[in-house]
């Protein structure tokens, strides 16, 4: 968990402040599989199983990523969350990369072009492509 004045900032093994990656996803597997892959990384990895975790998280830290599960409760939780995050003041610029195993051939409507996620990723998603879509993202 972080709070607003943490300027304690956690740093890398070069000194830098680590990079801080919001994981919101139901799949408890996959948020480890995420966790291991980033933390491995460098980056600093918080995790939220739902909607509602992942809102109170941001009211004390600014994550210089968010990925994000498209299916948690309902099936499109993930895109209303991403929508509200677009259209709020503080959050609207956070990288959003979605994840789902939805895929575009069934229909489902992914790509909003009034509210975009910067990368949407099928799962399973390699560990690889994962990261290089982050730094694709934040740098």
């Amino acid at each position: 968990m972080c709070d607003g004045n943490e300027e304690i900032a956690l740093k890398n093994t070069q000194g830098t402040k680590k990079k801080r990656i919001i994981v919101v996803e139901d799949d408890r597997d996959i948020i480890e599989s995420y966790h291991m892959i980033l933390f491995s990384s460098g980056y600093d990895v918080l995790e939220a199983e739902s909607r509602e975790e992942c809102l109170q998280l941001l009211e004390s830290c600014q994550p210089d990523a968010i990925i994000l599960d498209i299916m948690m409760e309902t099936v499109s939780d993930g895109l209303n969350l991403r929508r509200e995050l677009r259209s709020h003041h503080r959050f609207h610029s956070i990288p959003i990369i979605m994840v789902t195993s939805l895929h575009e051939h069934t229909g489902f409507p992914l790509h909003d072009p009034d509210c975009p996620a910067d990368e949407i990723l099928s799962k399973p998603v390699a560990p690889a492509v994962l990261l290089e879509r982050i730094r694709r993202c934040i740098t």
